[in-house]
């Protein structure tokens, strides 16, 4: 198979760093970032990737576009409420003031796939690439729905992230292999909750 890069490191913060910097030296924008299962970090990752982007000079935007498991739970206008046309764009960005970036918070819906699948999603991603230097999208985990795979094969690239101890290699390399067939871009994946540092697999053949 196709070797994977996976962003490892002993120390979260150097991993984080290094993420950054392979993000920022990319020809990408938009970076969809999600994980085989649930509780492997993905939004963790994601923000503090923003993050460290934003401390580079870069500005940011990251999307929370995982609607099964919303960081909202309340009607405060979210990308739900934007792609069903009832709130303007400038509304529903909103300033994380922990990360110091710009974001869209997610809330519950039942048509998650339609939203995601729409027009309107579209005209959104072509409006933060006009406004951002990098956008970053929180995605679903891709057991729990196909919401991810449409989303990744929207952005540029995706990025995933591997918790040690709850996914083993086969079930990555399984996933992987989905992921190809479906001409998901794969920019590496990320080594999370590890215990120590460990080799796994590189971006080129060979």
């Amino acid at each position: 198979m196709e070797k994977l890069a996976m962003f490892n490191h002993a120390d979260y913060q150097k991993q984080i760093d290094y993420l950054a910097f392979k993000v920022l030296n990319s020809e990408h924008q938009v970076f969809a970032f999600s994980s085989i299962k649930a509780n492997e970090g993905k939004t963790t990752t994601t923000l503090h990737t923003a993050h460290a982007l934003k401390k580079l000079h870069r500005k940011v935007c990251v999307v929370h576009a995982d609607m099964k498991e919303s960081l909202e739970e309340n009607n405060r206008e979210s990308i739900v409420s934007y792609l069903e046309g009832k709130s303007e764009l400038d509304k529903v960005i909103q300033k994380n003031e922990v990360f110091e970036v710009d974001e869209l918070v997610s809330s519950p819906s039942n048509k998650s796939s339609v939203l995601i699948s729409s027009k309107a999603f579209d005209s959104l991603l072509l409006s933060l690439k006009e406004k951002y230097d990098m956008v970053l999208i929180d995605c679903g985990s891709l057991t729990d729905s196909v919401d991810p795979m449409i989303i990744a094969k929207k952005a540029d690239v995706l990025v995933l992230v591997v918790a040690e101890d709850v996914v083993s290699k086969e079930e990555l390399e399984e996933d992987v292999q989905r992921l190809k067939r479906n001409e998901v871009n794969i920019f590496g994946a990320v080594l999370n909750k590890a215990k120590k540092r460990k080799k796994f697999f590189t971006s080129k053949e060979g």
